[in-house]
């Protein structure tokens, strides 16, 4: 009788312990989910700002290219080479910040795979 209580006291503290690490490990990957959710939910707004600025660009030209009777980029005025420019360059800097927050988010992540 007493080896057979010792065998379910055994027992019981395994399924413990098991139920326990089974705990730990699903917040651990809720958390990792989230994460990844977290990165995929920055991925579109990424693209969502670059389409919007490729749009804006678009229509910019559309514009230029209706009030220019030629339609070349050669004779574009002052006005509309510097429109383009400034929207370059924000694209230029809006992407360069992008990459910078995508590798840090990445690194994130890693760390906290690493430590599951």
């Amino acid at each position: 009788m007493r080896a057979n209580g010792l065998t379910m006291l055994k027992q019981s503290l395994e399924k413990r312990q098991a139920t326990k690490r089974n705990k730990l490990g699903a917040r651990g990957n809720e958390r990792c989910v989230s994460l990844i959710a977290t990165v995929n939910h920055f991925h579109f707004h990424v693209f969502h700002l670059l389409l919007e600025q490729i749009f804006l660009i678009k229509t910019s030209l559309y514009h230029i290219f209706l009030i220019n009777s030629n339609g070349y980029l050669d004779n574009l005025g002052a006005l509309e080479i510097q429109i383009i420019q400034i929207y370059s360059s924000l694209i230029d800097a809006r992407l360069e910040t992008m990459i910078q927050v995508h590798f840090l988010l990445h690194s994130i992540v890693i760390k906290v795979y690493s430590k599951i």
